[in-house]
Parts: structure tokens; C-alpha cells; sequence
């Protein structure tokens, strides 16, 4: 428990100096790191790093350039050659391996070169969201994390405290329908807290109703992320995706959570604005 701790602590450490201390043009880079350090543990859980090094050769490298294809907005050009040569490069390393991948193989890589930075990126955009205010849009980063992260907390407490039936055990053994309940509860009085004393402080305006449907959210996103990574792990047999996070296992493991939280927060955001 003190090594989670102390982990945890250095995460939310790290965190900090990231989105709102550093420039914003170090959040891309962070972001490549995390991205390509995810995408390696998604093809090493489900063995595809082990069947055919170019796929996940190719995943990772693909993985740690998406950071930098969102915080330069998307350009469509680059979004259609880099699809194609993605595409292409998975297909080629295919038809030249002597293994003969199955085409599952070659989606499992397309996911973790795509779908997992992409969902992650959803913090450059929230920067993005805060328009001449570069402030507010970090502060608005930390929405979906406050979410996700207060989700799981209490649904732990919850769950050891008072849980009786099994959530989705098949998949989470541990997971209760109470520590789910605890978690859905919690996040938005957490967000709802959040943006009272970003008001208070930096005196932002700011909407308490907006807050509550984003910690509704990000507790159903958040503890859907978790169900979906750990159906991955049990599907594949690892207990965690990696463990450059002492205590908590590696990058998917800890952010599982965020991976869907962020991105629909970040579109709730879009429409009701949850800080101005």
C-alpha cells in the first residue's frame, strides 16, 4: 500500500507539472511517451509483440506520433496519408512474415496505434477548449480526471466497505454493484467541488449543473474504461498491462479509467461549458 501511495502521489506529481506548470507544448511530448509506453503494453498483453516484432514495432512508433497530429488540430491531409501508411506498413509486414499474423492480429495493432492515443489525446483539445484563455483550458483537463479518479476511489471504499454483489465477475471479480454505486455518487460532488473553488480562487465562472453531468460522465466512462482493459487482461490471461507504475501496474492499468472519461467529457464540455 505505501508503494501505491507514494506512486500515486508521484503520478499526480508529475501531472501537475505537466498541464499547468510546463509550457503547453510539453503536453504533446508527455503525451507521445504515455501513448507509445500504452500502445506497447496493449500488443505485449495480447502477444502480439511476441508473434511479430514489426507489428509492434510499427503500433508504438505510430502511437507516439498522434500526440503531435492533435496539437497541430488534425490536419486532414495528414490524417489520410497517415492512416494509408499505417495501413499499408501492417498489411506489408503481414504478407512478409513468416508467421502468417491472422487479420486480428493486424486490428489489435491498428487499436493500439490509433483508438489509444487518440482517446488519450482528448487532453490537448481540452486545452484547446479554453480558446485565448490557455489557463482555463488546462484547468479543464483536470474535469475528467477529478471524475475518473474520484470514481475509483470510492467505488473501492465503497466496495470494501459495504459491497455485496458482484458487479461483472466474469471480468472483475472484486468490482460490486455497491462500489459502482459509491463511484457514480461521488464523482460529481468531487467535480461539483473542483469547479466551486476554481470559482472561489481564480474566479472563473463556472456551471454547477454542467459539472454534475460530467462527473456522471466520467464515473460511467471511468468504470467502463476499467471493465473494458481488465476484459482484455482476463481475456488474455495477464494480471497487469506492465509495471513501470510501481503498485498500480502500467500506464493502462492506471489511466484504464481516463481512456473513455476524457473524451466524452471533453465533447459534454463542447456543449454545455463547464467553465468560462
Amino acid at each position: 500500500m505505501l508503494i501505491r501511495t507514494v506512486t500515486g502521489a508521484a503520478i499526480i506529481a508529475v501531472l501537475i507539472v505537466v498541464v499547468s506548470v510546463a509550457p503547453v507544448w510539453v503536453l504533446p511530448f508527455a503525451l507521445a511517451a504515455m501513448t507509445a509506453i500504452a500502445a506497447h503494453e496493449m500488443v505485449a498483453a495480447t502477444g502480439l509483440s511476441a508473434v511479430n516484432r514489426p507489428f509492434a514495432a510499427i503500433a508504438v512508433i505510430f502511437a507516439a506520433l498522434v500526440p503531435f497530429w492533435v496539437y497541430l488540430g488534425e490536419p486532414d491531409v495528414w490524417s489520410v496519408l497517415g492512416i494509408l501508411v499505417l495501413v499499408m506498413s501492417l498489411f506489408a509486414a503481414a504478407m512478409t512474415s513468416r508467421t502468417t499474423p491472422g487479420f486480428g492480429e493486424i486490428c489489435i495493432a491498428f487499436f493500439a496505434a490509433t483508438a489509444l492515443p487518440y482517446l488519450l489525446c482528448s487532453a490537448i483539445r481540452l486545452v484547446g477548449l479554453g480558446g485565448g484563455d490557455a489557463q482555463r483550458g488546462r484547468f479543464l483537463v483536470y474535469v475528467p480526471i477529478v471524475g475518473a479518479f474520484a470514481s475509483d476511489t470510492f467505488a473501492y471504499l465503497t466496495g470494501r466497505a459495504f459491497g455485496r454483489r458482484k458487479l461483472c465477475p466474469d471480468i472483475s471479480p472484486k468490482k460490486t454493484v455497491e462500489g459502482s454505486l459509491g463511484g457514480f455518487v461521488m464523482a460529481p460532488v468531487l467535480v461539483v467541488l473542483y469547479v466551486f473553488i476554481l470559482s472561489r480562487t481564480c474566479g472563473y465562472s463556472v456551471s454547477y449543473p454542467s459539472a454534475i453531468v460530467c462527473g456522471v460522465a466520467a464515473a460511467f466512462a471511468g468504470q467502463l474504461g476499467d471493465l473494458s482493459m481488465s476484459y482484455v487482461k482476463r481475456r488474455y490471461s495477464v494480471k497487469d498491462f506492465g509495471r513501470i507504475l510501481p503498485g498500480h501496474g502500467g500506464v493502462l492499468d492506471r489511466f484504464d479509467s481516463v481512456l473513455f472519461a476524457a473524451p466524452l467529457c471533453e465533447v459534454i464540455m463542447r456543449v454545455l461549458p463547464v467553465i468560462w
